[in-house]
C-alpha cells in the first residue's frame, strides 16, 4: 500500500464525516495497528479497514437506507434493520465505499469493515482487531473498557466475548432490538472461549 491511498482516504474522511468521527477513526486506527502488530495481522490491511470502518457513519438513517437501496447493498435482517436501527447499515455502506470509491477488493478487509459493529461467527483475526479497536478507541469511556484494553492484547477471542457482552448488555438495558447476528457472534465466542 502506498502513502497515496492513505492520504486519499484521510482527505475523503475529512469531508465526509464529522470532526468527532474523524478523531474516533484516527484513534481506532492507532489501536488497530498496535493490536495488529501483537497478533501478526498485516499493517496494510489493518490500515485500510480501520480508516474506512466508519466511512458511511455520518449519513442520517434515511440517507443510509436510500444509499443501500440505490447501490443494492444486501445486509442481514434487512426489514428489521430498516425498522429498528438503520444506523447498523453504516458498516455495510462503509464496506461499499471502500470498494466503490477506493477500489478495495480484498475480501478480508471488506469483511472486517462489515462486521465491526455486530461481529459474526468465524471472524478473521483482522476482523477481530477492527471490532476491538473500534470498541476501545481512546474516545471510548464506558465502564469496563480498561479491562477490555488489557485483555485484547493477550487474547482476542476472550476480548471479543467481553466486548460483545458489553454491547449486548447495552442494547438490552435500552430495551432495543438485538440483531440476530450479534447473538450468533456471542454464541460463537462462548463456544470458542469456554
Amino acid at each position: 500500500m502506498t502513502i497515496h491511498i492513505t492520504d486519499k482516504i484521510l482527505a475523503y474522511l475529512k469531508t465526509h464525516v464529522s470532526a468527532a468521527r474523524y478523531k474516533h477513526t484516527a484513534g481506532t486506527w492507532r489501536v488497530a495497528l498496535t493490536l495488529a502488530n501483537k497478533h501478526n495481522v498485516p499493517e496494510q490491511k489493518t490500515t485500510l479497514a480501520a480508516l474506512l470502518h466508519d466511512a458511511g457513519k455520518s449519513m442520517p438513517g434515511s440517507e443510509m437506507a436510500h444509499y443501500a437501496a440505490k447501490h443494492k447493498i444486501s445486509f442481514p435482517e434487512q426489514t428489521a434493520v430498516l425498522r429498528f436501527n438503520p444506523s447498523l447499515l453504516h458498516a455495510y455502506i462503509s464496506a461499499d465505499i471502500a470498494r466503490r470509491v477506493f477500489g478495495i477488493d480484498d475480501a478480508d478487509v471488506l469483511d472486517a469493515i462489515r462486521t465491526h459493529t455486530l461481529g459474526a461467527p468465524g471472524m478473521s483475526t483482522l476482523a477481530k482487531v477492527i471490532y476491538l479497536a473500534d470498541a476501545t478507541s481512546p474516545d471510548r469511556r464506558w465502564p469496563g473498557v480498561q479491562d477490555l484494553r488489557r485483555v485484547m492484547h493477550r487474547d482476542l477471542d476472550k476480548a471479543m466475548l467481553m466486548a460483545i457482552a458489553e454491547k449486548t448488555a447495552y442494547v438490552l438495558t435500552q430495551r432495543k432490538w438485538l440483531h440476530p447476528q450479534a447473538a450468533a457472534a456471542w454464541n460463537y465466542f462462548v463456544d470458542t472461549v469456554e
